[in-house]
Formats: structure tokens, sequence, C-alpha cells
């Protein structure tokens, strides 16, 4: 494809480098277009195969970029959950052959991760998981991978976006348990407190309503004592909502939360 160009302009220095490739990269991406960051990824591949080494060469943002695509157009029937992990392993392995300048950092897990939680297939909290303990792991000796609030999100919202409230729970002790060690980087903040009343409301348990009390009470707590920068906002409410409203003797609950939810922008 490069090779034809060049020809038909006549021009042989009329070369795309890294920077142009990622930029085109981006465009697409940017748009969820899988098909044409793929379309780009393979002409980046072919000029770098075809002697543009200097120029062509992919590095850690070419990756993340044609991960993140990936991401958005992840759904149910795609299969960009395990085309996004196969990036990783293979960025893995050319690093560890010293033909990747860097390897994965917590961009590139994070973006499998989230790329695994919006597909909604019933394995996907699992894997979201398993990716996750490796990056804990991992980040024991290599500061470039430690998870941070973003990445515990979005484990935990595959979780909830299932109703798996065990799993939901066991990331967000995963995520204190990293914060209070001093990854500053993981602080549990009001979409982490969100998340996980929804993963509750989905539950079904019966004792839901108690418990998302309790995340309420703690959101109000670390809010009045300066630890979060905001209280409940629409989105808690409505989640809330969500919640009481499937059990008998909370009509008194869901019209206070209802007012309060009218209260915010």
């Amino acid at each position: 494809m490069i090779s034809e160009y060049r020809k038909v302009n006549g021009n042989k220095d009329a070369t795309p480098n890294t920077i142009t490739y990622n930029s085109v990269l981006d465009a697409h991406a940017r748009r969820g277009d899988i098909e044409g960051a793929k379309f780009v990824w393979e002409m980046m591949k072919e000029d770098f195969n075809a002697g543009n080494t200097n120029g062509a060469v992919p590095n850690i943002r070419t990756y993340n970029i044609l991960i993140g695509a990936y991401a958005k157009s992840s759904n149910d029937r795609s299969n960009s959950p395990n085309e996004a992990e196969l990036l990783l392993k293979e960025m893995l392995h050319l690093y560890s052959k010293e033909e990747l300048d860097e390897g994965p950092d917590t961009i590139t897990y994070s973006g499998v991760i989230n790329c695994w939680a919006k597909s909604d297939r019933p394995e996907s909290p699992q894997r979201a998981l398993e990716i996750l303990k490796a990056m804990a792991a991992g980040a024991a000796t290599n500061e470039k991978i430690r998870p941070n609030t973003i990445t515990y999100a979005a484990v935990m919202d595959a979780h909830a976006r299932q109703g798996d409230i065990e799993g939901a729970n066991e990331v967000w002790e995963m995520m204190k348990e990293d914060f209070n060690s001093g990854n500053t980087n993981a602080k549990p903040n009001l979409t982490t407190y969100n998340i996980l009343i929804d993963a509750h409301a989905k539950s079904g348990h019966e004792n839901a309503p108690s418990e998302v009390e309790k995340i309420l009470s703690e959101i109000n707590h670390r809010k009045d004592n300066g630890q979060l920068p905001e209280g409940p906002d629409k989105i808690t409410y409505k989640s809330l909502i969500m919640c009481l409203e499937k059990y008998e003797g909370t009509e008194d609950r869901v019209r206070a939360f209802k007012m309060e939810a009218s209260k915010k922008k």
C-alpha cells in the first residue's frame, strides 16, 4: 500500500513515520472505528517490514491507541476483548526480546480491562479480574503497571453489570488495600462508590437495601471529613432508588432519595 503510494506520487521521501501513523490511528480510534484503525495498523507493519525500520516502528502509544479502539468497539458479539489481550501479549513478547523500547504500562492494561468490562460477556468479570491481579503482582517490581482508580473502577463495573456483588466487593477491598499501602493513584472516588451501589442494586440480595445505606453514609462521612471532594450526585441517588424500589418497606426512603435527586444538576 505504502510502496504503491510512493510509486504513484514519484516521491521516495514521502515516508510516513510513527507519529504520522499514530495520528491516523488515533483519528479512527476516537470514533470507535476498529476496521479503519486495523487498516492503518496493517499499513504501518507493512511499511516497517518493507524497510522503514526507523520511521514506522510501532511504539507503546501505537499499541495503546489500538487497544483503545478495540475498547470503544467492544460488545458481547465482537472479538475485541480477545484481540486487545493478544496485543498485550504481543507487547510483552516483543519487549522481552528487546524489539519494543517500552513494555505495557497502566494505560495498556487498563485498556484491555476496559475492553473486557464493556463486552458484557459471561466471562468478562473474571478475565478483567485476572488481568488486574497480574498488574498488581507485576507492580511490585514495575511501577509503570500499577493499577489506578480508573483500572479498579473498570473491573468493579464488569462485576456490577452482572450483579456480582461478591466480585465487586473483592475488587473494592483490593483497591482500598492498595491505596492504604501507599498507591495514592488508587484512591476511591465517588464513581467507585456509585459502581458499588449499582452492584448491590443488581445483585438481588436481601441485604442490598441496608448495604447501600451504609455506602451512602460512608460517602457523606468522607465528604464531611474532606476525604471526598463531592458528596452523592444524581447517579448515586438513581442507583439507590433502583435498588430500594425492589424491596418492600422502603417507600419513604425512595421518596426522600427522589427529592434529593431532583436537587442535583
